[in-house]
Formats: C-alpha cells, structure tokens, sequence
C-alpha cells in the first residue's frame, strides 16, 4: 500500500507552496555554478549599475532543470569576489543575463528568510565592490525567461537536445514567439 501512496504523495508535496508567487524583472548571475538573482526594472542598465544588495540565491526543484538550462548562457566575465562568510578573496567565471523570473518566495517564514547585516559576497571590479547576496530567501523558481532571444533559444535547446521534456510555460512563449514573427 504504501508503494502505492509514495509516488502519488511525493509529486503532491513538490507542487505546494506557502511562498508568495512574484514576478519580477532583473539579472541572473552564475557566480562559478552559484546562481543569484539581482531585481532591476530597468533593462538598459548594466548589471554593474543594478548592483544594490537586493540580491538573493536561486532555489528550484532539481527535476526541473532550470538552473542547468542556464549554466551556460548569458555574458561571461572572470571576476575577483570576496566571501564575508570566509574572509577571503576568490576569482570564477561570472555569467550573466536578464530575464522575468516568477519565483515563490517564503517571506513569512524567519526561518525561510533573513537580511544579511553585510552581503554575504562582494565582487570586485574596476577598483570598486559591488555586493551581491544581501538576503536569505527559500524560493522555487516557476518560470525564468530570459529577454535575449539567443539565451531563449539555448535555454530551450538545452531540453531539447537532452531529450527533457521542455517546461510548457517555455514551450508555449517559444510557439507565442514563432507565431509572431510568422505573421510578421
């Protein structure tokens, strides 16, 4: 019986959520296979200029492969980084891009949720540190778009090429977007 129930109960519970789902536009930074994410409304500045320590640490469910679909996508740059946590200086590969992500985030929670006195990391660049991870948030991603077709298309060419099943929010915008430029 209970080989039965597991499968029924496990898919149950990924599915549920006390967060409170929020949209929001910004940048996605893969900081060495660390993913965060930086809000800005604004998407002509630089991620340089929407620094600002509103940033926090993406979660997901793992069978969802969002963050894998990611990995490789977006500008590449070698950055220096300071982790407060170690008290140390440290040099990765940071990747980047903007996108809308909807995400659930468990504010209400303190256990699920903290601001940080100082940003748990600050990159460094150009003689100047810009913080990154200024929050706790235990969040799960429900869609990342990102904005650059080209980013669009690898992101979905990661599932496909895999032979994953693509997420139908993605299948559906890819078909919105080919039936636009068909029109056109």
């Amino acid at each position: 019986m209970i080989l039965l129930i597991l499968p029924c109960y496990r898919a149950t519970s990924q599915d549920y959520s006390s967060g409170i789902a929020v949209s929001m536009n910004g940048y996605v930074i893969n900081l060495g296979g660390n993913f965060f994410f930086q809000p800005c409304e604004d998407s002509i500045k630089d991620i340089w200029h929407c620094l600002d320590n509103r940033s926090f640490a993406l979660w997901y469910f793992k069978e969802d492969l969002y963050l894998e679909s990611i990995e490789n996508i977006g500008a590449s740059m070698t950055v220096r980084y300071y982790d407060n946590g170690d008290k140390k200086n440290y040099t990765s590969t940071m990747k980047f891009f903007y996108c809308s992500l909807e995400v659930d985030m468990m504010f209400f929670d303190s256990t699920r949720f903290e601001v940080f006195k100082t940003p748990k990391l600050k990159l460094l660049c150009n003689k100047k540190e810009y913080p990154l991870e200024g929050f706790r948030v235990d969040n799960r991603i429900r869609k990342i778009l990102p904005k650059d077709l080209k980013n669009l298309g690898l992101m979905y060419d990661y599932y496909s090429s895999k032979g994953y099943a693509v997420p139908k929010w993605l299948d559906e915008y890819i078909d919105t977007i080919t039936r636009n430029k068909n029109k056109k």
